[in-house]
């Protein structure tokens, strides 16, 4: 299998984020069969590295996005909308062109270095550095253009340009801010026609506009037209400006009422709009697609069934009481079908219209839908049918966005796939006519035969009470449609002349524009229909419902600076996850998508909601197991904890932290020596002086009783000989009062 064959001049090949400019299949002498590929890589110094991978490698490259196909990457549309976020384009550059000006910016890089080591700016400069030059000119040629490690004689290479070229390069090079840009030719700008003829005929178009008017003839217009023409001459000769409008007989007026005024407005205005479609209209049977993936029409409908809003987990663990409730809702549908096959290749529910329903339906149509039929309990039938889209086809719905020509995520997501956008006229049914005469297929076929069925109009509902018969949940509804798409992709089609779009897929698909190896791929997908989510860094790296992931860029973010790091210490990341994929994920850096691969490889190809389902399987299973192991943890447990305690009180031990006497004293200390500065208030009046009262300090009288006065001879008799009333407080007191 070649799997670069169908590249064209528009995509561009990448590995591990550097440019590849030229894949060459390396092929057996004896049997022609491919066994390595050489891939031209661009390296970091500007230069060309050679790599070589055999066959067999190439597709674990793919699914692991190290290399990456990105289609239609150098498009006219592509390249618009990268310039609208500041990234410089060479616009309407060809291949050729770019491999040109590739050339050039190796030779400036080359001066730009040669003049860093000391060459002068001159043609003898240059000349010392000629030899050198054309050495590695023609070796970056052959490692870009023919997979080589050096140049030999049967490659066509280009020469050396001349020295005062090299050095005219050299100034426009360093003048343009060594931009590659500089080097392109400047964009023609469109002649205008010649402005006052214009203006000439816009005035009289506006004369014209009169006819829109139901009470003005065809005649009186055009004599009206020609008394304004002459009126507008005659101005400008007072004017004084010479360029006169060229006046036209009445009846040429006439003509260029039919001519030059557009008639459906002529007839809405003079007739009306039932008369205007009656005259005008014409019926076709919209556009027609020949292979698979042509024409997808997506579109959303309201299903004409009362459902519940619940689960049927939910649903069941409810009382009767909790069951009246529960609200009777309808619930939407955005569907995805092929056109060339009328094939159902994608489809989303959702409560209103929304844009993350329309990328869920978008990011099926590259899915294996086999499983679905699987967990819906059917064997015999598969839907494994996915194709590169072309074009998709929608209304101006706002599940596709408010602004279909811009800020839409919907139509970012059509243009990363590769795809074309049509934005049809909501209300206009001849315009999806495959999907309208779908939806009619879903009302008769499925939605009639369902409990709680509302129909299309009241009056077609005959006995049937909506209310009532609702007993559906979504996780019903969601199965029975899944069964019907499969009862329908293997029906009869009038549309097929009686074929199956099983069979009629099996057969379109042996087109030979049909290429299923243009899928897009897993980043592609991912940042094109990915939600977006905020998650943690780890040492181990960024942590998303408990898996992890990380590379290189991821490790060497924790040693960068914090100016160059794409979120500081403790902050959350913006990541984009696939739904259907989590082995990997895109953490946005910068305005910048950078691929993060999940360190457990079995996840790949995993959806979210298989593994939330998982963990919360596994989380019942350890809960389970736990359960089944109560009783011997409860019996070891309380054996081992009496045994240690039965040995400590043996031998006097105690594991307790604090007795209560202990407990007690701490509470003391804690408290011990603290207040010495909340002193009590005391009066003037309530303060007593002890030297003056002579109490006794500690005594155990109690404040407020009266002290009986000694008598007055006492007084004397005490305090002679210079004896005072302390004395009693001293040891020796008494014994020197005795002496005197």
């Amino acid at each position: 299998m070649t799997y670069f064959a169908s590249l064209k001049t528009t995509d561009r090949v990448t590995f591990e984020g550097a440019e590849v400019s030229k894949i060459t299949p390396a092929k057996d002498r004896g049997c022609e069969i491919v066994t390595h590929y050489l891939l031209s890589v661009k390296n970091p110094d500007h230069g060309v590295d050679i790599r070589r991978f055999r066959a067999d490698e190439i597709p674990h490259l793919l699914n692991n996005e190290l290399l990456i196909i990105e289609r239609g990457y150098y498009s006219p549309a592509q390249q618009m909308d990268r310039a609208m976020f500041g990234v410089d384009e060479m616009f309407g550059a060809t291949k050729k062109r770019r491999s040109r000006v590739d050339l050039i910016m190796f030779l400036c890089r080359r001066m730009a270095h040669y003049r860093a080591l000391g060459m002068i700016l001159t043609r003898d400069g240059v000349q010392a550095r000629r030899a050198e030059l054309d050495k590695e000119y023609k070796v970056y040629q052959a490692r870009r253009d023919y997979t080589t490690e050096t140049a030999n004689a049967t490659q066509r290479l280009k020469p050396l340009p001349s020295n005062d070229v090299l050095l005219e390069y050299y100034r426009k090079f360093r003048k343009g801010g060594q931009k590659a840009g500089v080097f392109c030719p400047p964009r023609a700008r469109s002649v205008d026609l010649d402005e006052q003829a214009v203006e000439d005929q816009n005035f009289i178009l506006r004369c014209l506009q009169q006819y829109l008017n139901p009470a003005f003839s065809k005649s009186e217009v055009a004599a009206d037209t020609v008394s304004e023409v002459e009126k507008e001459n005659g101005r400008r000769r007072a004017a004084g400006f010479p360029p006169l409008i060229d006046v036209k007989s009445a009846r040429t007026y006439e003509r260029w009422i039919d001519k030059y005024l557009d008639p459906f407005t002529v007839a809405v205005k003079r007739e009306g709009l039932a008369k205007a479609k009656a005259k005008l209209r014409s019926v076709e049977q919209g556009l027609k697609a020949s292979f698979p993936g042509e024409l997808v029409i997506f579109d959303a409908w309201q299903i004409h069934a009362l459902s519940l809003n619940v689960s049927r987990a939910a649903w069941n663990r409810m009382t009767p009481e909790q069951r009246a409730n529960v609200k009777r809702v309808r619930r939407w549908i955005v569907v995805a079908i092929d056109v060339a096959t009328r094939m159902i290749i994608g489809f989303a529910f959702c409560r209103a219209p929304n844009q993350e329903a329309s990328l869920a339906c978008l990011r099926m149509c590259f899915a294996d839908k086999t499983p679905l039929f699987r967990e819906a309990g059917l064997s015999k039938s598969s839907w494994d049918n996915r194709a590169p889209i072309h074009m998709v086809s929608t209304d101006s719905g706002s599940e596709f966005g408010k602004s279909p020509f811009g800020g839409s995520r919907f139509v970012e997501a059509v243009r990363i796939l590769s795809g074309s956008l049509l934005n049809a006229v909501t209300g206009v049914a001849e315009l999806r006519a495959h999907i309208e005469r779908l939806f009619r297929t879903f009302e008769l076929k499925w939605a009639r035969h369902l409990p709680g069925w509302t129909a299309g109009a009241h009056h077609l509902r005959n006995d049937r009470n909506p209310g009532r018969e609702a007993c559906l949940t979504d996780d019903d509804l969601h199965r029975l449609f899944v069964t019907f798409v499969a009862d329908y992709n293997a029906s009869p089609h009038r549309g097929l002349g009686g074929a199956t779009p099983f069979g009629t897929w099996a057969k379109l698909s042996k087109h030979e524009q049909f290429d299923p190896s243009a899928l897009p791929g897993p980043q592609a997908l991912r940042e094109a229909c990915g939600s977006f989510h905020t998650a943690g860094v780890s040492q181990a790296g960024i942590q998303f419902e408990g898996l992890t992931y990380s590379n290189e860029f991821i490790r060497n973010q924790r040693r960068a600076p914090g100016v160059d790091r794409i979120a500081l210490p403790g902050e959350k990341l913006e990541i984009v996850v696939d739904p259907v994929n989590l082995g990997a994920i895109s953490v946005v850096a910068k305005d910048e998508l950078i691929s993060v691969p999940c360190l457990n490889e079995t996840m790949r190809g995993k959806s979210l909601a298989w593994w939330r389902a998982e963990k919360a399987r596994r989380k019942a299973e350890a809960a389970l197991d736990v359960v089944d192991h109560a009783e011997a943890r409860s019996e070891a447990r309380e054996r081992w904890r009496g045994e240690a305690k039965a040995i400590a009180d043996s031998a006097g031990v105690t594991m307790d932290s604090h007795s209560d006497e202990e407990v007690a004293r701490l509470r003391k200390e804690l408290e011990f020596g603290k207040g010495a500065h909340e002193k009590p208030f005391v009066g003037r009046d309530e303060y007593v002086d002890p030297l003056q009262t002579g109490y006794e300090i500690g005594s155990g009288e109690r404040p407020g009783l009266s002290v009986p006065s000694p008598p007055a001879g006492a007084d004397s008799t005490e305090h002679s000989g210079g004896a005072n009333s302390l004395n009693r407080f001293r040891s020796n007191g008494a014994r020197r009062h005795s002496k005197f």
